[in-house]
């Protein structure tokens, strides 16, 4: 993706600071709280997730 590994790195770990983000090793993922809001069919998903989702498939 072209980016500047070490900053990226700095960012990723504010990410799982927020606790947005999870580390597991030397990867990241989704802060397991979160799916509620961002897996389709979740009690809280975003509407403008969904409809961001829809607008990208066209």
């Amino acid at each position: 993706m072209g980016l500047h590994p070490e900053i990226t790195a700095r960012f990723l770990d504010v990410l799982t600071a927020m606790k947005l983000l999870c580390k597991k090793g030397e990867y990241y993922q989704t802060a397991p709280e979160l799916i509620p809001f961002l897996v389709e069919g979740e009690p809280y998903f975003s509407l403008y997730l969904e409809s961001a989702c829809k607008e990208r498939e066209i």
